[in-house]
């Protein structure tokens, strides 16, 4: 037992004086979203890495449909584009990618002092189901929203544009990726 300790304690003493060569990772060029990691919400927005300044924050607690929501809350994955601030969340729901709509609208105007209805509002699929794309403007802010409802889950996505942003770039940008959205479960 003696020898195979001195062994082990020589082997560590060699192994410190070597230098290892390390061999560089390939760069990831799309980041891991939130159900890659660890949403509690059932899709995947694969985002360019190189377009993300912040890791995914994920919610610790589903939204029961009543509860304020604010991004970066215990309701909301979120994370840190160059476009802006993108986070999501949902809940169980009957109804449509329109109810899912006016559910966030009467809440986010009441909350956030968002516009009630969008400047802009066009059809939007992801993940193979019909969504809906919205502009609004939520106390001088410019915010992308997209609606969308699937097996009975309606999820809601948005971008807060940054003020350093192009809202028409980050518009593209956001709606690509929403194009590009898997669902989970």
């Amino acid at each position: 037992m003696k020898v195979l300790s001195v062994v082990a304690a020589l082997g560590v003493l060699w192994l410190a004086g070597c230098t290892v060569a390390a061999t560089p990772s390939p760069v990831q060029s799309v980041a891991p979203s939130p159900s890659e990691v660890a949403s509690i919400y059932p899709y995947s927005i694969p985002w360019p890495a190189d377009e993300l300044e912040t890791k995914w924050l994920y919610a610790s607690t589903a939204w029961d449909g009543e509860s304020r929501i604010d991004h970066g809350n215990m309701y909301t994955d979120e994370v840190r584009t160059r476009d802006g601030y993108l986070f999501a969340f949902g809940l169980p729901i009957s109804g449509t990618a329109a109810d899912m709509q006016e559910l966030v609208a009467l809440q986010a105007t009441e909350w956030h002092g968002c516009s009630r209805e969008p400047s802009e509002e066009h059809p939007l699929a992801g993940g193979g189901e019909e969504g809906i794309f919205a502009v609004h403007d939520c106390g001088g802010e410019t915010v992308l929203r997209w609606f969308a409802v699937h097996k009975g889950f309606g999820l809601f996505a948005a971008l807060i544009v940054a003020p350093d942003a192009d809202p028409q770039t980050a518009q593209a940008h956001f709606e690509h990726q929403i194009g590009e959205l898997v669902w989970t479960d």
